[in-house]
């Protein structure tokens, strides 16, 4: 290969040039809403130390790679503008964006790969997808070092070999991974109708489409020549980055996994501050030998990342609701006590005693018992005291002599 018969850039193929990198800035904006999303939701809290550092490094490279592209545009259309000599070179930008395209690889790479993984617990495939992502990390970042070292493509031809096994080693693991993505998703989601885009999103196909279009666009003569492969090559790490912020913002929120302990409504992000939540009370049962309150209290375990520190406030919150019903029943139940022994002192103060009358009598005329009455003898209906019954057996039972 000679620079004479294969120039890297002539005056009649720059437009795929500024054409990539138009795209570049509007999938790189798209990226940035994307991470905002990120680090503004709640299940941001969920993930690992290592995760999101893995996302912002991303981010950080994808920032360089953006301004890299954005750089080698303005020397091939303005700086180099007219000098023919200078287009067939490959310029020092486009190393930071092979740096920038292999952190967004390895990270989006390794996460697909990681969430096969959790799905799955198939060794040897993860075993076979973990070596296609070690080759293709490899191949680009060998060529990212050999083209630090010369960019002359006609002295040092080593990094176009490691750059076509990075292409390489990306297709077979985007279109390995790719599929068995979306075959396990398909067995705990719905994959039909409106939510098919959001699975094959989430499952790296349109990575897989780019990094397939750009390995054979590079590969053969004809459409090298015509540098259709730049466009493709300028998105490729955009496209990678976005698909991984995708997956994590189209996660569940904690909420959902709290929706039968917190009052929280809707399966979405809560609106609701943290230190708002309305919690289930238990009901307050009545103890009636005691006339005491006692609230049944049960711990509560959530399965998920963040389990400890949920629960552990939780069961805060409800140690402070039981101390507050016991001193409430502690209170009442010495209001009913003085209660009691309030009524008891009265009813001795009021007590009539039968041994000494004048004590509490102003006359003993006044409180002296009336005589009884004498009582007439009882009639049966229909009878006089000096007739005998009618019917029955004491018919003949003289009355007038009692």
């Amino acid at each position: 290969m000679s620079n004479e018969t294969s120039p890297f850039l002539t005056a009649d193929t720059l437009a795929p040039l500024s054409i990539g990198s138009s795209l570049n800035l509007v999938l790189f904006t798209l990226e940035v809403v994307q991470a905002t999303q990120y680090f503004r939701s709640s299940a941001r809290s969920r993930d690992s130390v290592f995760l999101k550092l893995a996302v912002s490094a991303n981010l950080l490279a994808d920032l360089v790679g953006t301004a890299a592209c954005c750089a080698t545009n303005y020397l091939y259309t303005t700086t180099y503008w007219g000098d023919v000599e200078a287009i067939k070179e490959p310029c020092w930008p486009l190393i930071a964006v092979v740096f920038a395209g292999g952190v967004a690889l390895a990270v989006s790479q390794f996460f697909m790969i990681g969430q096969y993984w959790q799905m799955s617990r198939h060794h040897f495939v993860f075993a076979l997808l973990l070596i296609t992502l070690l080759a293709a990390a490899t191949g680009i970042f060998g060529s990212g070092v050999l083209m630090a070292l010369s960019l002359n493509v006609q002295s040092n031809p080593m990094w176009l070999v490691f750059m076509f096994l990075a292409l390489i080693a990306s297709v077979v693991g985007t279109v390995l991974v790719s599929p068995l993505l979306f075959w396990q998703l398909s067995k705990r989601n719905d994959t039909s109708g409106k939510y098919i885009l959001g699975t094959l999103v989430e499952t790296g196909t349109p990575t897989a489409v780019v990094t397939i279009i750009t390995c054979f666009t590079l590969a053969f003569g004809p459409t090298r020549e015509t540098m259709v492969w730049v466009p493709f090559a300028f998105i490729l790490a955009r496209v990678y980055s976005c698909t991984t912020l995708f997956v994590l913002n189209r996660r569940p929120t904690p909420a959902s996994a709290l929706a039968n302990i917190l009052d929280v409504p809707g399966a979405g992000p809560s609106k609701r501050p943290v230190g708002m939540m309305v919690f289930n009370k238990p009901p307050v049962t009545v103890m009636d030998d005691t006339d005491a309150f006692r609230i049944s209290r049960k711990k509560i375990e959530i399965d998920s990342d963040s389990s400890s520190d949920v629960s552990r406030n939780l069961n805060e919150e409800l140690a402070d609701m039981e101390d507050d019903e016991e001193e409430v029943a502690g209170s009442r139940k010495e209001s009913f006590a003085s209660s009691r022994a309030s009524i008891s002192s009265i009813r001795d103060q009021f007590e009539v005693r039968s041994d000494s009358p004048s004590e509490y009598c102003p006359s003993p005329e006044y409180c002296a018992s009336p005589e009884p009455e004498p009582q007439s003898p009882r009639v049966p209906w229909g009878s006089s005291p000096n007739s005998p019954l009618p019917f029955g057996p004491l018919a003949q039972v003289d009355l007038s002599s009692k």
